[in-house]
């Protein structure tokens, strides 16, 4: 196997993962596994942290499990039993890479592109790290915003809680697998994100609650609530459940009453009141026409944006699951 010169690491949690104090820096090319599943690493310093250092995981956000920390003396070749990986549920696209489920390390296969939930249905939302690569090249401020901008609005920086973290993983997740795309307009690129990990564990967390209570003594299971905030004056919040607004009855299912703020009919009534406020010749140049009525043809009309984002299904997401375009016609 191929070595991995690895520095020092102050700590290692139980189950392999780091904790705080310093963190592995790796040299050279990660390891592969063996058909075995072992993986060879020069040791320089102290203890190892696999879970930073080796290049292993098997879904863009996933970090494998280690079999312990090993401490050993200077540039001492050791090898490293990896038993097996964290996993997700997350559903690979159809006509794409399909996850083998063999055992251990060979569960899942890399870079494909994922559906949610981990659980349940299968449904027609990417995935959070597809997502996330995504709009590290288009902007997160979406086609109907772009109409005004000269350029995307990118993030600075991903920053992930205390949890099974590989940096390798999420490199190869949020940028390594958009780099070689080309020919995109000349506002768009594959920004360069800086990628961390927190310390902090998210107190209403499962793992941190786990900790906190007796085994065995509860099960817990993910919230069907979501709570959206934005640092603005007026109606900040938005609570939703199962996809409707918080309170929302039987009674007013489907109506505009039980929408989510952050749905696709709110945000395009949103943009079409801020187009009331320009008359029609501050408009950009790609609203000035009559004839866009539809949620749709107003994303149509963004042509830089759309010459992007097809480029980048050409070639990096060729499986990508596009929202049929009757559930997008309405105005």
């Amino acid at each position: 196997p191929t070595q991995l010169s690895v520095k020092r690491v102050k700590t290692v949690h139980e189950s392999g993962g780091c904790v705080s104090g310093s963190r592995s820096v790796s040299e050279g090319r990660p390891c592969l596994p063996s058909a075995e599943g072992s993986l060879g690493v020069r040791i320089n310093n102290n203890h190892i942290c696999a879970a930073e250092a080796i290049h292993l995981s098997s879904h863009d956000t996933a970090a494998p499990h280690i079999a312990g920390a090993l401490n050993a003396d200077e540039s001492k070749q050791m090898q490293i039993k990896v038993s097996d990986i964290h996993r997700t549920g997350a559903k690979c696209v159809p006509g794409g890479l399909q996850d083998p489920h063999k055992p251990g390390v060979n569960y899942h296969c890399v870079e494909s592109l994922r559906v949610k939930p981990g659980r349940g249905d299968r449904t027609l939302s990417m995935s959070c790290s597809d997502k996330l690569a995504r709009w590290n090249i288009l902007g997160c401020q979406g086609a109907l915003l772009m109409h005004f901008f000269e350029e995307p609005v990118y993030f600075s920086s991903i920053v992930v809680g205390q949890c099974p973290y590989s940096e390798e993983a999420m490199k190869r997740a949020i940028l390594d697998r958009c780099r070689h795309i080309t020919s995109l307009p000349k506002e768009f690129r594959v920004h360069d994100i800086t990628l961390l990990q927190s310390q902090l564990e998210f107190v209403h967390g499962r793992h941190s609650l786990q900790s906190s209570n007796e085994p065995n003594k509860e099960k817990f299971v993910p919230c069907a609530a979501a709570i959206s905030w934005c640092a603005v004056p007026h109606q900040p919040l938005d609570v939703s459940v199962n996809g409707f607004k918080q309170g929302a009855t039987k009674k007013i299912l489907g109506t505009p009453q039980a929408r989510s703020r952050i749905c696709k009919a709110e945000l395009f009534m949103e943009f079409r009141e801020l187009l009331t406020f320009l008359s029609e010749e501050n408009r950009p140049i790609s609203l000035r026409n009559n004839t866009l009525k539809t949620y749709w043809k107003f994303k149509e009309a963004a042509a830089n944006y759309q010459e992007a984002w097809n480029e980048i299904q050409k070639q990096a997401f060729v499986t990508w699951i596009r929202t049929p375009r009757d559930f997008l016609q309405f105005q």
